[in-house]
């Protein structure tokens, strides 16, 4: 499994993205339970360019789509 990692230093911030086979785990600081992310070929591309916006993104269309 692949993965990026920053330092953030914010309280529940976006650390850590892990690439799985079909799916993205987003971790945030302070936390054990991964949101998961269905990858595409656009987010594949932004885990090599290591872009988080696009992974902030994801995160949020996530949340948006739970309701």
């Amino acid at each position: 499994m692949k993965t990026i990692s920053r330092d953030h230093h914010f309280e529940s911030g976006l650390t850590l993205i892990r690439q799985g086979r079909k799916y993205f785990y987003l971790y945030h600081e302070h936390s054990n339970n991964p949101v998961r992310v269905q990858r595409t070929d656009q987010l594949d591309i932004d885990f090599y360019t290591e872009n988080w916006e696009a992974f902030e993104q994801a995160e949020a269309e996530y949340y948006g789509g739970v309701r």
